[in-house]
């Protein structure tokens, strides 16, 4: 493909593919990238570093200069939030949209807490805004809101939740707001 790639303006690239451009850094380990329009198609276990955060899925659209994409089994993280969709849109170079998807602090693969939302929209080292929100725990819907905003600065989180068991109480939810 070397002629061809060339002639074409594109990189083609398999097996632990790395690329910087800027202050982002990709890795996966499938890249296809079109040189003058600055596009990229992704697959396999694909990664985008940038200072405030981390964007990671299975199949990735990609455009370097307008910082837009579409990313396929979407996990992100910044700071200690983490969230998880079947899609994500990064909507700007600090913003980025998840459907149907859920933010949580936990570090499990299955989190023991979370809040699902339908819409997640990520503002990278401001906020986090969730629209039709069910806070789980388990599998176990405890509270619906409308609408939820998490400033991401903040260092304490606004909401905890310690399930336990215990002789004395039973099967128990701590919560502090």
């Amino acid at each position: 493909c070397a002629a061809s790639c060339r002639a074409a303006g594109r990189a083609v690239a398999s097996g632990g593919v790395v690329a910087t451009y800027k202050d982002m850094k990709l890795s996966c380990d499938n890249a296809t990238i079109y040189m003058q329009t600055k596009d990229a198609y992704l697959r396999g276990r694909v990664r985008l570093w940038q200072p405030d955060g981390l964007l990671k899925g299975e199949e990735v659209l990609y455009n370097f200069e307008t910082r837009k994409g579409i990313v396929l089994l979407a996990e992100g993280e910044s700071g200690p939030w983490r969230t998880k969709s079947a899609e994500a849109q990064k909507l700007s170079e600090s913003s980025f949209l998840m459907k149907d998807g859920y933010l949580t602090t936990c570090d499990f693969e299955e989190p023991h807490s979370r809040l699902k939302a339908r819409e997640i929209h990520v503002y990278l080292d401001d906020k986090v805004v969730l629209k039709n929100v069910v806070m789980m725990v388990g599998p176990v819907p405890l509270l619906y809101l409308p609408s939820y905003t998490h400033p991401l600065d903040d260092k304490r989180p606004r909401v905890t939740i310690i399930p336990g068991k215990s002789k004395e109480w039973g099967l128990f939810t701590l919560t502090s707001w």
